[in-house]
């Protein structure tokens, strides 16, 4: 049976395109903070929640999913799925870039085209045998059934095929999209200011001009806030609690779907072995760990969120237990005469958690170097295995039950698979859970894959986060997802 989402009639889409003529952009500004400001500006290239956020104001996904990762419209307008290994695109009408050209079908095959040269998206091209365009439809043929690819459209953003292929590489930080806002100034590392789109041919945007700043430390970023120096902005839990009391800021708390985790690098030495990697998730210690973070983290057990129908607290889930971590170092020819040695990469500054964990290795004779890089010198260390361990965190901005799995498959290395982990096993359950079309089969593949995961500690999921938020109360209108993504297309600032 055929399958078919129609999500915009073309009533509405001339509703919103006269809703659209006639208006300016909104006046004013306001001042972002982020954790960090990347290197790169396409977000199938930075894999970084705060640059995606930044470039949903600029560019339009090829599909979009709400805060509760509800599929809805993006430049494509409607999708159907005639059988199991197809997907046909619908062109939405009235997508303009910045440089005036109207966007075409050449431009949605495009945005999935050129995956084959993103490594970072790697899984997602591989999953793709053929692509082709009639009218102002899209056909996607798949090489097999595959449950996650539909969502996945969600996080490819729509390009100018004629610009990039005249830029070049600099089309990336000179970007040009179809969104309410343009880059009008970009510092990497530093900022990124976006100006309101006055010609945007839908619903204007309610604010003049955002500017996107990075603030690694913790109070930091309250204190922007605070002072006026910032409008909106992350915060701790602690600055939270302080926030509540302070009559001119709004404050947000809400689920978010961050996970912490500590990785290994298990195709090179001393992670290739199975007892090393079960000796560092024993010397974790998550419960006693939680009071040095300044964030609103609680302990988890698996890289599935918590609460859904595939998540299983596996009854293999490790402990923490620094005798035991000794023993198997030991059991391994790990001593005082032969010290395990390593370094952990980071990208988040001075981490009291990790510094503690070092102090708990050094107590059985681990010795441990922390690194802290910046965010796009530690993705090249990840992506191509020049790393031993890493703590790090990423958010589910899809929606996708299956990502959690991919982190045990061998056709998402780099991507969702950091470890490097190979096992033939999880690569047939990840397999059979993509393509089944039962979903009581889905949750045994996942369950069965989290008991692997601990039994085999190629990473281990530390901590899930609430998400707190402190904002001017003359900011109103944000769209703040579980994901991480921020959106201001329909904020409104009244200062």
């Amino acid at each position: 049976m055929k399958r078919t989402l129609a999500i915009i009639s073309a009533f509405v889409i001339g509703l919103t395109l006269l809703a659209g003529c006639g208006q300016k952009a909104g006046a004013g500004e306001i001042t972002v903070v982020l954790s960090e400001v990347g290197n790169n500006l396409d977000p199938s290239i930075a894999n970084y929640t705060d640059t995606s956020s930044i470039m949903s104001h600029v560019y339009d996904n090829i599909i979009n999913v709400d805060s509760k990762f509800e599929l809805i419209a993006g430049a494509a307008a409607s999708w159907e799925q005639p059988d199991s290994v197809t997907i046909e695109l619908t062109m939405g009408e009235g997508f303009v870039f910045h440089n005036g050209e109207p966007m075409e079908i050449e431009d949605l095959e495009y945005a999935l085209g050129r995956l084959e040269n993103v490594p970072e998206m790697a899984s997602t091209w591989g999953k793709i045998e053929s692509l082709s365009s009639n009218g102002n439809v899209v056909t996607i043929t798949l090489k097999e059934p595959d449950n996650s690819f539909l969502r996945g459209l969600s996080a490819i953003p729509v390009l100018d095929k004629s610009y990039c292929e005249s830029a070049g590489e600099a089309y990336a930080n000179t970007p040009i999209g179809t969104g309410p806002y343009k880059v009008a100034e970009y510092v990497p590392g530093e900022r990124v200011v976006l100006q309101a789109w006055d010609e945007y041919p839908f619903e204007k945007a309610g604010i003049g001009k955002l500017t996107y700043k990075g603030i690694s430390e913790t109070a930091a970023k309250y204190m922007a806030v605070e002072a006026g120096d910032a409008q909106f902005s992350g915060i701790s839990y602690s600055d939270y609690q302080r926030a509540q009391s302070n009559s001119a800021i709004s404050t947000y708390e809400g689920p978010s779907t961050r996970t912490a985790f500590v990785c290994m690098n298990t195709s090179a030495a001393p992670f290739d072995n199975v007892n090393v990697r079960m000796a560092m998730a024993l010397a974790y210690n998550k419960e006693g760990y939680m009071a040095l973070s300044a964030n609103n983290d609680f302990v988890i057990d698996s890289m599935f969120t918590p609460g859904t129908v595939y998540h299983n607290s596996s009854q293999y889930a490790i402990n923490y237990d620094l005798d035991k971590a000794r023993e198997l170092l030991t059991a391994e020819g790990y001593d005082e005469s032969n010290p395990l040695e390593f370094i952990v990469a980071g990208y988040s500054g001075d981490d009291p958690v990790m510094q503690a964990y070092q102090a708990d290795l050094a107590s059985i004779g681990v010795k441990v170097t922390l690194e802290n890089y910046e965010f796009g010198t530690f993705l090249n260390l990840m992506m191509n295995q020049e790393y031993q361990m890493l703590t790090g965190s990423w958010s589910e901005v899809t929606g996708d039950p299956l990502s959690a799995a991919a982190c045990y498959w061998t056709g998402s290395y780099g991507e969702m698979n950091i470890a490097f982990y190979d096992n033939p096993k999880c690569d047939e359950l990840y397999e059979t859970a993509k393509t089944s079309a039962d979903e009581a089969e889905i949750i045994a593949c996942c369950r069965e894959l989290q008991d692997i995961a601990w039994q085999e500690v190629p990473l281990f999921p530390t901590y899930g986060r609430y998400a707190d938020y402190a904002y001017d109360t003359a900011l109103t209108g944000v769209d703040i997802h579980p994901s991480g993504i921020i959106s201001f297309r329909a904020a409104k600032y009244s200062k």
